[in-house]
């Protein structure tokens, strides 16, 4: 597989101008058989009136969307906000190469005031998409090992991220995104934005990482960019570190008591 990462700047507020970046971008990626937008790119970052830049599965920006998917032959996965019953979610969005609406996954795990203005999604997903079963995450995601873990028991051969990640927390991604590829032996791809809005600065750094844990494409750390890798199998090359046929799950029992939420 052939991905292409687009590290970008959307703009706050601006539904219709952020659609047309990712009309761009797709447009740019010649070959690939996949393009990933980061988090919230759609809506943007949106932390107080989300349902003004929200969209609908069956609205005419996904619509568009499709269409151009099914024109260049590339599947796209990218986040917006979506309307759902009850309010919004953070959403990730996967479309097919011919233009068919793959999967949604809405981000669980939400991070600082994301959880005042938008709704916790409620189940792990997989998606069949080119051929992988891909495994989808949002951003702080990535910091649970038992997301990640949970995908790779589930099948998935493939472990993708869309972030909105902040630059204070740089370096924690840097080491999840590779830590969580190694351990579940799955190749992870990881964008992440830039830009600021509400006062937040974005890190970018997006990356590829292999099944190996090593970054075999990674972003500019503060700019925008849009790199490209070539994806390769799940499963490590060494049988001592295949840790998926090595766990002893009658160790572990039932996990907890887990500490109380402060």
């Amino acid at each position: 597989m052939r991905a292409a990462l687009a590290q970008l700047r959307p703009e706050p507020g601006d539904l219709q101008g952020n659609l047309r970046r990712a009309l761009e971008t797709l447009a740019r990626c010649g070959d690939a058989d996949l393009l990933l937008l980061p988090e919230l790119f759609l809506s943007g970052y949106e932390l107080s009136e989300p349902a003004a830049v929200s969209i609908e599965l069956d609205g005419p920006e996904l619509a568009e969307l499709r269409a151009a998917a099914r024109e260049a032959a590339t599947a796209v996965v990218v986040g917006a906000a979506e309307r759902v019953e009850g309010g919004i979610a953070n959403s990730a969005i996967c479309v097919s190469r011919t233009g068919e609406l793959a999967g949604v996954y809405r981000k669980t795990h939400l991070f600082g005031a994301e959880a005042d203005v938008y709704l916790p999604g409620s189940e792990l997903v997989t998606v069949e998409l080119e051929g992988r079963r891909v495994g989808l995450m949002v951003c702080f995601d990535i910091e649970f090992p038992e997301v990640a873990r949970t995908l790779a028991l589930r099948g998935a051969d493939l472990l993708l991220t869309i972030s909105a990640n902040p630059v204070e927390f740089r370096r924690d991604h840097d080491v999840f995104a590779a830590a969580r590829a190694l351990e579940n032996e799955l190749p992870h791809l990881y964008v992440n934005r830039v830009g600021e809005q509400h006062g937040i600065e974005f890190a970018g750094s997006s990356m590829a990482v292999n099944q190996e844990g090593e970054v075999v494409a990674q972003g500019v750390p503060d700019a925008e960019d849009l790199l490209f890798a070539e994806i390769g199998d799940a499963g490590r090359r060494d049988a001592r570190t295949r840790y998926l046929s090595l766990v002893r799950p009658a160790l572990y029992g039932s996990v907890g008591p887990w500490p109380k939420q402060r």
